[in-house]
């Protein structure tokens, strides 16, 4: 695992609102309109420029009971495609 990447802290963009409807969280950038089933969302309510990739995929695994190097493999590869989209800024 890249540790270089562990600790980066993703804070969310100012470019982006959310609404939740239902059960589910919506984020929008623009025109570009994202929704978030309940392990995004619990991502996403971490990304707050204080917690690191490391601390969100453990809190994540803790949350969901699902194995560190599963969570971490996957939180990695989810919070790299929201900065890619814009909707999180690196800090």
């Amino acid at each position: 695992m890249d540790e270089t990447k562990l600790a980066l802290r993703p804070e969310r963009s100012f470019e982006v609102s959310t609404s939740i409807i239902a059960d589910s969280l919506y984020v929008v950038r623009g025109n570009d309109a994202y929704e978030f089933g309940p392990v995004e969302s619990f991502v996403w309510g971490l990304c707050d420029g204080v917690n690191t990739y490391a601390q969100i995929a453990s809190r994540a695994s803790a949350e969901f009971d699902a194995p560190s190097e599963v969570i971490t493999r996957d939180v990695l590869d989810f919070l790299g495609q929201l900065t890619d989209e814009g909707l999180l800024e690196l800090v």
